[in-house]
């Protein structure tokens, strides 16, 4: 499963594809769907490439992943603007990788609560076999995922 996360903890997007598909390619898809006007995706170093950072430039957002070699050359030929912009970010000042990292962690946080309340995502069962059929199913877990979110934001509220 592959999903943009939201800084509330809401999934704006997600993917279920099998296990062979790349991380960067699947965003740039996921990308295409999603308004990203303003938005800052902080992502590990498997989405640090070209052309990510120019798909979601187009899409009007902003990408921030660190390199999966920190501090080597990038060599001759073309790097978007924002990955360079990225780099001096991470690279350059080790209270901004700190503060990315943080920011980062609620996506690691969403998929944690995705996998461990009781209505989440746990194995799957016998008839849940096919692509088809899991994403229906993690599409069935994320809507109470996020009904559970609005109750739980409703009785914060109220008390």
């Amino acid at each position: 499963m592959h999903a943009i996360v939201d800084s509330s903890g809401a999934i704006d997007a997600f993917s279920v594809t099998a296990l062979n598909a790349g991380e960067a390619p699947v965003l740039r898809k996921l990308a295409d769907g999603v308004s990203l006007c303003g938005v800052i995706l902080r992502t590990d170093s498997n989405y640090d490439s070209n052309p990510t950072y120019t798909t979601i430039a187009q899409a009007k957002g902003k990408l921030v992943a660190p390199r999966r070699k920190p501090g080597t050359a990038l060599g001759h030929h073309w790097q978007h603007p924002d990955r360079v912009a990225a780099i001096a970010e991470l690279e350059e000042s080790p209270a901004r990788l700190a503060s990315h990292k943080r920011q980062r962690n609620r996506v690691e946080q969403v998929f944690a609560h995705l996998t461990n309340l009781s209505f989440g995502l746990s194995p799957l069962p016998n008839f849940v076999r096919r692509l088809r059929r899991v994403s229906l199913w993690i599409t069935a877990k994320i809507t109470l995922y996020h009904l559970h979110q609005v109750l739980s934001s409703q009785a914060a509220a109220a008390a």
